[in-house]
């Protein structure tokens, strides 16, 4: 059988090291295979200019170019090159990244649907996602009338060590606390430091951390709970507007970066509490959480908690914001989120396994709650 022709020598800038660069590597070599064919080649190291690459044709470039080494190169070469690094404030390139106002926003509604009353951001102000995952979490909670503690350390210890003035903010903490941190190293830092000054996790101090490297998270003193920011359809993305800038379409300004959404927020144990002293009111979440995708009613919850109707509706709204039935139905589209983005099955399964009486009552919940239907929202996750 003939083999098809090379069709694009594709160069890729990624340290491999890092869990992100190994999902967007993932998220481009399926775009490579699926539109291809394309040839690869690869700089996994995050280190120097490869020499080999020398005299190569190369027709374009993906990379996570976190700084200028690659930016000559790349200029001289005359070829398209897609950035999927957010660590620049200034981006020489056009862009495909994590849209990280939305991961601050999730991570700031996963709290409130939790109950928590107080909050804190800590991030390392170096980086530019810094600012903007911070920015979605403070904007979020002012909306809802809290404020928000940001502590931003000049140094970073890479070797877990307490940073500048963090012992001191750290025992400023009135608990129960929700601290959302930019990445899941100072997550891991944030933990070990509190269980040093005192502070259970998650009992006092609840955490969420802004990205999932699933082996750092899961190793941290308490496993930590993260943001899924979509690094593999960030390399999907990457991929997909090369091939189209190799084609002669122009890219988009390098300061208009395509935007990828996060999915999810993956709970570990670091976040998997309730911040509600009622314990009427827990012990109404708990079994909403539990029993929702059943045929579970408003009569159904009164029979499990002894409070009247009336009176448990008025309190519920009053902590949580919203009435018991809305909370079940909450409930049901988050779990129908993260069937379209986990699984193949189609909309009868997910309305069946949600809790929905058919899949039109389902497709129109969602819509009206996330103004997209389902079909389009597992096309954009995937």
């Amino acid at each position: 059988m003939a083999k098809h022709p090379v069709k694009r020598t594709v160069a890729l800038i990624l340290n491999a090291s890092e869990a992100a660069a190994r999902a967007a590597l993932r998220g481009t070599t399926r775009y490579a295979r699926n539109q291809g064919p394309w040839k690869l080649l690869a700089s996994i190291h995050g280190g120097p200019w490869p020499a080999a690459w020398d005299g190569l044709h190369i027709d374009g470039f993906i990379g996570l170019l976190a700084s200028d080494t690659y930016d000559q190169p790349i200029h001289k070469l005359g070829v398209p090159a897609v950035n999927i690094s957010t660590t620049r404030a200034r981006q020489p390139f056009p862009h495909v990244c994590t849209d990280n106002v939305a991961v601050g926003a999730l991570a700031a509604r996963d709290f409130l649907d939790r109950g928590f009353h107080r909050f804190a951001y800590f991030a390392d102000p170096r980086p530019a996602w810094a600012a903007t995952r911070g920015q979605g979490f403070i904007q979020t909670l002012a909306a809802e009338g809290y404020d928000c503690d940001v502590f931003r350390p000049d140094t970073q210890d890479p070797d877990r060590e307490p940073l500048a003035g963090m012992h001191a903010w750290i025992d400023r903490f009135v608990p129960p606390i929700a601290v959302f941190c930019g990445n899941e190293h100072l997550g891991w830092t944030l933990v070990g430091t509190c269980h040093d000054r005192g502070f259970d996790v998650p009992e006092q101090v609840a955490v969420i951390v802004g990205s999932d490297d699933d082996l750092v998270c899961e190793a941290a003193d308490v496993p930590l709970s993260a943001i899924d920011i979509g690094n593999e359809r960030v390399g999907y993305a990457a991929a997909e507007l090369l091939d189209r800038m190799m084609s002669g379409e122009p890219g988009p300004p390098a300061d208009q970066p395509i935007l990828i959404p996060p999915s999810r927020v993956i709970t570990r144990r670091s976040s998997d509490i309730l911040a509600i002293q009622d314990p009427d009111l827990a012990a109404t979440v708990r079994l909403i959480n539990s029993r929702a995708c059943e045929p579970l009613t408003v009569p159904d919850i009164l029979d499990e908690v002894p409070v009247g109707r009336r009176a448990l509706e008025r309190r519920f709204k009053k902590v949580l914001g919203r009435t018991l039935q809305a909370e079940i139905m909450r409930v049901r589209l988050e779990r129908a989120r993260q069937l379209l983005v986990e699984s193949d099955l189609n909309h009868d399964q997910i309305a069946a396994r949600c809790g929905f009486p058919h899949a039109p009552h389902f497709g129109a919940q969602f819509r009206k709650s996330f103004g997209i239907t389902p079909a389009a929202f597992r096309k954009q996750m995937r």
